[in-house]
């Protein structure tokens, strides 16, 4: 079995059967549909067994009372016997030849352990997502402040799971992604990638986890955030207080003084992050400007872009909100 594509459904009759139409009707074939129903009390079950008959891929589970999205996803990594596992939500729709593109990339790749891909959305939402970078280093940076694949989008290797023995962290509900991409991404050179098309049509509505549970996935996510900023600042051997004063924006910023020529990004990025997380923004704004520290944000647009994010920060807090630890 090359992929088992692992898709987890609770009460999810109203589009359950338009999802697996798009999976059974990928234009690659040689795939098991884990559908693990997580005690669901609407019609997805029937929906789930009509489908297991008329197409012997569909393997229906049911989870005997409601275990949640994260022990349901670690269910059903014990249950695939695939080389690849692809992830897939019970409300959306996969493009035709998903399967086939990412599949060709993972085989051209075999560095890589998890590969997503672009997305566009429908439901009460129309257009395309944000687009997310493909290559490893723009990934790297962009897990300091936000998670770098969608999670409906991905096709990870096997062997990441069953060698390497990464999991869906429960201790991290709501964000549970955003921390095994970080764990990946930050333990293995060039692991996780996205391709440039647009692999899945992501349905959006007001029962979403995201809607549903915006602030304590925030909430996990800052927590994240800041785990990926303290693994960072260890290569330089350099320490995160639990509260981000002045002193370790001394102790960074004469590390990007040091490298006059050649600035690091990253440090200066986890700087900007450092600006943003201090509780008093007046002496956030006064500090920026007087240390000098704003000049050096003045070497390109995107260096630019960090300064103007801190100066704006004081007058708009929640423009900043994604790059607070």
């Amino acid at each position: 079995m090359k992929v088992s594509i692992l898709l987890p459904a609770y009460n999810a009759a109203q589009y359950l059967k338009e999802t697996l139409d798009s999976i059974v009707n990928q234009i690659y074939r040689d795939f098991e549909v884990l559908l693990i129903d997580d005690g669901s009390t609407d019609g997805t079950q029937s929906i789930a067994k009509y489908f297991a008959r008329i197409d012997n891929r569909v393997k229906y589970y049911k989870n005997e009372k409601n275990l949640g999205l994260i022990k349901t996803l670690n269910k059903g990594l014990s249950l695939a016997s695939g080389e690849y596992i692809v992830r897939m939500d019970a409300d959306d729709i996969m493009d035709a030849d998903r399967l086939l593109k990412q599949i060709k990339y993972m085989e051209s790749h075999p560095e890589c352990f998890v590969c997503g891909g672009q997305m566009t959305y429908i439901g009460e939402l129309r257009g395309n997502a944000p687009y997310l970078p493909c290559a490893y280093e723009d990934l790297y940076i962009l897990s300091l402040t936000n998670c770098p694949l969608y999670h409906p989008t991905v096709i990870i290797r096997n062997r990441v799971f069953q060698e390497f023995g990464f999991r869906y962290n429960d201790n991290y509900k709501h964000a549970e992604d955003y921390k095994l991409w970080s764990d990946i991404v930050f333990s293995y050179p060039n692991s996780i990638a996205n391709i440039n098309d647009v692999v899945l049509y992501y349905r959006i509505s007001k029962d979403q986890i995201t809607s549903k549970f915006e602030k304590e996935q925030e909430l996990v996510s800052k927590r994240i955030r800041r785990e990926n900023v303290l693994h960072v600042l260890s290569l330089y051997d350099i320490k995160l207080p639990q509260s981000i004063d002045i002193e370790i924006i001394e102790t960074v910023s004469s590390f990007i003084r040091k490298e006059k020529n050649n600035p690091s990004f990253i440090l200066m990025l986890i700087l900007s992050m450092l600006y943003m997380s201090m509780k008093d923004s007046s002496a956030r704004i006064k500090h920026f400007i007087l240390s000098g520290n704003c000049l050096l944000f003045v070497k390109d647009l995107l260096r630019i872009k960090l300064g103007l994010s801190i100066l704006l920060s004081g007058v708009f807090p929640n423009r900043g909100k994604r790059f607070i630890i």
